[in-house]
């Protein structure tokens, strides 16, 4: 029987989570004999190569932007033929959605599938000139057969944004998957200090930095480990010095493997200004570890319910402590887990890919 081949397509092989989402989907449908997968950098190299299978081809184009590789993956899926090509992150969908009319012309008959990265109204602003990228969006995105978004928060937004029926009736809400593994750390009343985690990029969507100066008001001992980098860095570690929080908050760079710190933290915070689909939250809960977060538009109010974590309305900073300094271990390991497990495990989003295969 012939295998059915995949093509996952990603900017680069970099920690971000857009390609750890594909590189842990890769990985899964490889290990069923159906199918054969191949992962393709157009970027090059990175540090998550190392999580690829060894069942897994990987090609790696090695251009330092991405627009430059237009004419490198239209002759690359010219000469080779795949059943699905699923790309991620707008600008590479909206790379492979130009060249999809001209692979059709020439007889290519695979399902082309893009995966949305975020909240679209949110993300415009960011880009150099919002009203051109949101043209390409409208305008590339009518020639996917599927257009995946990571939350119900996300597909309402991008209704608003992009009003084509055309577009609209191709998305479909999939939420991204997290594995299981290992024994959860009990969390222990008895800590002399509450240990808390915040993980990801230390930028602006993330809202880390409005955050630091209220983090003196916590009444309890504490320690908080913010894992990432970015570009506001150095104004962290500026405002934790201000805030004499330097013996309580700590940046700790990057870090592979960061479900381990999860483990054996009592809380993970994510005070972000919107998300897409907060993977950070569902590996931690994915631990037994429960939640406090802003609730902002992206995939929160999915997420997080009573018996896993607190919402808490976007901004208010001083109801975000207040919950910190009430957290009194109230929230059951083993609940969580199997909460999450049911609603996103790598076996049901697999199934739940496998729904819109052709």
């Amino acid at each position: 029987m012939r295998k059915k081949k995949i093509l996952f397509i990603l900017s680069d092989l970099s920690l971000g989570g857009a390609q750890g989402v594909f590189v842990k989907l890769g990985n899964h449908f490889s290990l069923n004999e159906e199918y054969e997968v191949t992962i393709l950098s157009l970027t090059g190299d990175g540090p998550l190569s190392e999580k690829v299978s060894d069942k897994v081809h990987i090609v790696k184009f090695g251009n330092l932007r991405v627009s430059k590789s237009y004419f490198l993956l239209f002759d690359y899926l010219r000469k080779n033929s795949f059943d699905y090509v699923l790309s991620t992150l707008g600008y590479v969908n909206i790379l492979l959605g130009s060249l999809i009319p001209v692979l059709r012309l020439l007889g290519n008959r695979g399902q082309f599938i893009a995966r949305e990265g975020n909240i679209l109204s949110l993300k415009l602003p960011s880009f150099k000139i919002p009203v051109l990228y949101l043209f390409a969006v409208k305008f590339f995105y009518r020639f996917f057969d599927a257009i995946i978004m990571q939350s119900k928060d996300m597909n309402d937004d991008f209704f608003r944004v992009v009003t084509s029926k055309k577009i609209q009736q191709r998305t479909r809400v999939i939420n991204n998957p997290v594995f299981f593994g290992g024994k959860s750390t009990d969390k222990r009343e008895s800590r002399e200090k509450l240990e808390i985690l915040f993980v990801g990029k230390l930028e602006e969507q993330k809202g880390l930095l409005p955050l630091i100066p209220h983090l003196k008001l916590i009444t309890r001992p504490f320690m908080l480990k913010i894992y990432g980098k970015g570009s506001l860095g150095n104004k962290a570690q500026v405002l934790i010095s201000q805030n004499n929080l330097d013996n309580k908050v700590f940046l700790m760079g990057t870090k592979k493997q960061i479900k381990p710190e999860m483990n054996k933290a009592d809380l993970l915070i994510l005070p972000s200004l919107y998300e897409g689909f907060p993977n950070v939250l569902v590996e931690s809960l994915s631990q037994g570890t429960p939640v406090i977060a802003f609730e902002c538009p992206g995939g929160v109010n999915e997420i997080v319910n009573k018996s896993n974590g607190v919402k808490v309305d976007p901004g208010n900073y001083k109801k975000f402590i207040d919950v910190i300094n009430s957290f009194n271990y109230q929230f059951s390991q083993s609940v969580i887990i199997e909460d999450i497990r049911s609603r996103y495990s790598i076996e049901k989003i697999i199934s739940d890919y496998e729904s819109i295969w052709r």
